[in-house]
């Protein structure tokens, strides 16, 4: 005798009640795909961001030569210390030549208290 699996043989004795819970049980949670929370979330990080970097990140817009800032991107500005990651290590070299040949007295002009520039290389 062919006996039917054990859940299958469950399923026919379930009343109907208990299989509409059994069936939203199953069923996938409806997505949202608004983009209001996430955009929100994101302008509010770059607030933060653009309060952080302040004269700093103007000044870097105006002053830096557009082939470096292609190459190299500002991390952050803490207490004097400005952080720069460049692309590789042809560019970190670039901006060096760059900050040593009055870059940073630039900068330092433009975007007011700057006491040294950290260049990391991704």
């Amino acid at each position: 005798m062919h006996r039917p699996p054990a859940s299958r043989h469950l399923v026919f004795h379930m009343r109907p009640a208990e299989l509409v819970k059994l069936a939203n049980l199953r069923k996938a949670p409806a997505r949202d795909f608004a983009l209001g929370l996430p955009l929100a979330a994101e302008f509010k990080n770059i607030q933060a961001r653009h309060r952080q970097l302040g004269k700093v990140g103007a000044a870097w817009s105006v002053v830096v030569p557009d082939d470096i800032k292609s190459a190299c991107a500002i991390i952050s500005c803490s207490r004097g210390v400005l952080t720069i990651r460049a692309r590789d290590h042809a560019a970190r070299f670039e901006f060096d030549r760059w900050l040593r040949s009055g870059g940073k007295d630039a900068l330092a002009a433009a975007g007011g208290k700057l006491k040294s520039v950290k260049v990391l290389c991704s």
